[in-house]
């Protein structure tokens, strides 16, 4: 049975259904929150988690794994940032879409 879920995961990613996979998992929160709150990062993981109020250890064993391994976060030593396929996902549902200077490379691929 997980091993199905699993697959079926793997497929929605594929057809690009990431709301799908956001809502299953719980991991929407996150990502609208670094789009919206914090322009798509970079932000601290203990930023995020007081944001979300989700524990660090949940975001980091958890949640961002799975988010990294789809294409829809990324770390690097400033904090997480949202890719350009998460930025892409959220466009038309965002509140303030543009930038904060210094990230507009998250808006250049589209």
């Amino acid at each position: 049975m997980a091993e199905e879920s699993h697959l079926d995961e793997m497929r929605a990613a594929i057809r690009g259904d990431f709301e799908r996979l956001a809502e299953r998992r719980g991991d929407q929160k996150l990502l609208r929150t670094i789009i919206e709150n914090f322009k798509g990062g970079p932000v601290g993981l203990g930023t995020i988690s007081a944001s979300i109020h989700e524990e660090r250890d949940s975001i980091e064993e958890i949640i961002e794994p799975y988010l990294i391994q789809i294409g829809l976060l990324v770390r690097t030593p400033r904090g997480r940032k949202v890719t350009p396929k998460a930025i892409k996902h959220f466009k038309d549902k965002l509140s303030d879409p543009r930038p904060a200077p210094g990230n507009l490379e998250l808006f250049d691929s589209q």
